[in-house]
Formats: C-alpha cells, structure tokens, sequence
C-alpha cells in the first residue's frame, strides 16, 4: 500500500482583497485631498490679488501724486463696479476709501490722510505731502479688503 495515495490536494486560500483598504491608505487618501484642495483655494487667493501685486510694484515708482492716483483707482476699479468709482474724488473718494478698511485699520488710514485728499487739486500741494500721500497709498493697499467681484452691467 503506498502512504501517499492518501493524501488529499493542497488546499490554496481565497486571494487577498485589496478592499477594504487599510486605516494607513485612508490617511493617505485623506491628506492627498486635504492637500489638493488648499493648492487650489491658494492659487485662487493668488490670482485674485494679482491687482493688488501690481499695484504695490506700480507705487514704488510713483513720484507724482496724480501718478499715485492713477494707481489707486485703476486698484478699485478692478475690484468695484467703474460707475461706483470712476466720479469720486476729495471727500468722497477718501470716505470710501476709508470704508474699504477693517474698522482696526480706519483710524491709522485717517491720521494719515487727514485732509489730502481735499488738498490733492490745490495748488500749494508741496512735496512733503506727497511722501505723506505715498505712505498713505501703501498703506490702503496693504491693508484694503478687496474681495469683492467685479460687477459688470449686462444688457
């Protein structure tokens, strides 16, 4: 009698499922989506600033307070509708101007414009004002709250 007539085959196990998936892949998966979506909202932020960068590297070169002028309402008017900027100017452009800020930030806005902008069209605008009006500019540009889309009118 042979000994090996009575052994049965081998028996192999199921295959392994790749399901469900380990607690490790699900971190994994987890932070991939976590990290997709911040790159995506950063570059959102990014371009949506794009306005403001330029406006900060247009004022460093800015020497005239009309120049400087030009650089803030061409800021505003990519942010706010042109029918709501375009006529403001004196008191009411600062008014606005001012309300654009974080109330923390409305009070360093003011003791640093105090009158400018009422004084901007006179003739006795010196050159110190001027510096006053370029710290003032930077600083409404760093500090503005520009979230705003742009509205335009559709026929």
């Amino acid at each position: 009698m042979d000994p090996l007539a009575d052994l049965k085959d081998i028996h192999l196990p199921d295959p392994v499922s790749v399901w469900p998936l380990a607690l490790g892949w699900w971190l994994l998966v987890g932070l991939l989506v976590i990290l997709l979506v911040s790159t995506f909202l950063l570059y959102r932020k990014y371009q949506s600033q794009g306005a403001r960068r330029q406006a900060k590297q247009a004022i460093k070169m800015a020497d005239s307070p009309q120049q400087m002028l030009v650089i803030l309402k061409s800021l505003c008017l990519s942010y706010f509708p042109r029918d709501q900027i375009a006529a403001l100017h004196g008191e009411p452009w600062e008014q606005f101007l001012l309300q654009q800020l974080k109330p923390r930030h409305q009070a360093q806005f003011q003791r640093l414009s105090s009158g400018l902008f009422a004084q901007l069209y006179t003739p006795d605008f010196s050159l110190a004002l001027s510096g006053q009006l370029k710290i003032c500019v930077k600083y409404w540009i760093q500090h503005a709250v520009l979230t705003r889309k742009k509205q335009e009118a559709q026929p």
